[in-house]
C-alpha cells in the first residue's frame, strides 16, 4: 500500500466522521423543533432501546431454557426470518392503512410476545413467540420509516430530507 492509499483512508474516515456529526446535528435540531416529528423520534428512540434490551433478553432466555447454542440459533432465526419476509409487505400496508394503527398493532404484538416469553417457560413456545416478536418488528420498522415524509413536509426521502425541512 502506497502513501496515497493511506491518505485516502484517512480522508474516508474524516468524511464518515463529518457525516456522523451532521446526522447527530440533524437529530438534535429535529428533537428541539417539537411537534409530531419530535414525538415520533422520541418514540423511535425508546423503541430502539426496548428492541436492544429485548434482543439480549431473548437470547438469555433461550440459552437458559435449553442450554445450547442451537437454542440461540433457533430463536434468532424465528425472530429474523419474519423480518426479512414480511418487511416489504409492511411497507405496502403502510401506504394503504392508518400508520398510527399499524404502529400500535406492531407494538402490541411485540408486547404480547415479550410478556409470553416471561410467563411461559417452554422452549417451543419461546421459539414461537420469537417469531411473533419478529412479525411485530417487521411491521413496525417500515411503517415508522414511511411516516417520516408525512411529518417532514411531505417530501420523499424520509430522514435524509429532514435536515432540509428543518432549515426552512
Amino acid at each position: 500500500m502506497g502513501p496515497g492509499a493511506s491518505s485516502k483512508t484517512i480522508e474516508s474516515i474524516r468524511g464518515g466522521a463529518r457525516a456522523a456529526r451532521d446526522d447527530v446535528l440533524t437529530t438534535v435540531r429535529a428533537l428541539s423543533a417539537g411537534g409530531q416529528l419530535r414525538r415520533l423520534l422520541l418514540a423511535e428512540g425508546q423503541s430502539a432501546l426496548g428492541d436492544a434490551a429485548a434482543e439480549v433478553a431473548l437470547l438469555l432466555i433461550a440459552y437458559d431454557r435449553l442450554h445450547s447454542p442451537w437454542a440461540l440459533s433457533a430463536v434468532l432465526l424465528a425472530d429474523r426470518v419474519p423480518r426479512m419476509v414480511l418487511a416489504p409487505l409492511a411497507g405496502v400496508l403502510a401506504d394503504r392503512m392508518s400508520r398510527r394503527v399499524l404502529l400500535i398493532v406492531a407494538d402490541l404484538l411485540r408486547a404480547v410476545a415479550l410478556l409470553g416469553l416471561v410467563l411461559i417457560p417452554s422452549f417451543a413456545v419461546t421459539v414461537l413467540l420469537a417469531g411473533v416478536l419478529g412479525c411485530g418488528t417487521a411491521l413496525y420498522r417500515p411503517v415508522a420509516e414511511a411516516s417520516l415524509p408525512a411529518l417532514t413536509g411531505g417530501r420523499q426521502g424520509g430522514y435524509s430530507m429532514m435536515s432540509e425541512d428543518l432549515d426552512d
